[in-house]
């Protein structure tokens, strides 16, 4: 799930003797419980506005032998990426054969891959991931700007 965008509505029923339930742990901010006692249906839902892993447990309350179940929301900042190889690295002149300086974007926050789109890349030259950063690098066989 993404920070910003409402979760799936968590629902749990409660049964035996059990008249309430109780929440130990943490939800995202923004992320609400609530108990139906009339149903007894508790319920987790809303809209994330804080990102990280929440571990939580439900215990049933009574006065006959208690329950517990333990959940986890997970939350993903949104995705991020930017150049972290400098203004010029982006821009430049370049004849055949010659070198092209390695552009380096670091992506993160919730980003689990990434599209890349070469649009006028030279021939010869390629992208790679390594450690959450994309690369550009190799020579090319001709030339232009890029």
């Amino acid at each position: 799930m993404c920070i910003n965008n409402g979760i799936k509505t968590i629902t749990y029923s409660v049964g035996g003797g059990a008249t309430g339930v109780e929440l130990t742990g943490s939800l995202p901010e923004g992320i609400l419980q609530n108990y139906d006692s009339d149903n007894r249906i508790f319920t987790i839902s809303g809209t994330a506005t804080s990102a990280g892993i929440f571990d939580y447990t439900i215990t049933t309350t009574g006065s006959c032998e208690n329950n517990s179940i333990n959940g986890k929301i997970t939350i993903q900042d949104n995705s991020t990426i930017g150049l972290s190889s400098g203004e010029n690295t982006t821009n430049f002149n370049v004849c055949i054969n010659g070198e092209i300086n390695s552009i380096t974007y670091s992506v993160g926050g919730g980003a689990t891959g990434a599209n890349i789109s070469a649009g006028t890349l030279p021939t010869r030259s390629y992208w790679k991931i390594r450690e959450w950063k994309f690369y550009n690098s190799g020579n090319t066989n001709s030339c232009r700007n890029f």
